[in-house]
């Protein structure tokens, strides 16, 4: 069993007989091809998703080949952050409708 474990390199402890018999080729993985039908238009149901929705779009307007992306990243950009503001705003005002929702239940049932 030695035999084998030296035969590696392994005992005595060297690390680089161990090194040296390895086959690593370092080398960058290519991306994943980008399918234009994973994309589906959708309604927005927080700021993640909104902020991802534009992250694509951007991403899809950069691989457009003909003229200049200034104009269409400022209005995709505020877009983003219209859509933001609208998404937390609608968070919040949801979770206030909750809150009196309750209450005025709780004061239903006081009052019955």
């Amino acid at each position: 069993m030695k035999a084998g474990f030296r035969e590696a390199g392994l005992i005595p402890f060297n690390p680089e007989a161990v090194l040296s018999k390895l086959d690593i080729r370092i080398h960058t993985p290519t991306p994943p091809p980008f399918d234009l039908d994973l994309w589906i238009s959708q309604i927005l149901h927080n700021p993640i998703e909104a902020l991802s929705q534009s992250t694509l779009v951007k991403s899809r307007i950069s691989r457009h080949q003909s003229s200049s992306f200034t104009p269409i990243f400022e209005t995709v950009l505020a877009l983003a952050k219209g859509t933001e503001r609208l998404a937390y705003e609608n968070t919040l005002l949801s979770a206030e409708n909750h809150t009196l929702r309750k209450a005025n239940e709780a004061l239903f049932e006081r009052s019955e």
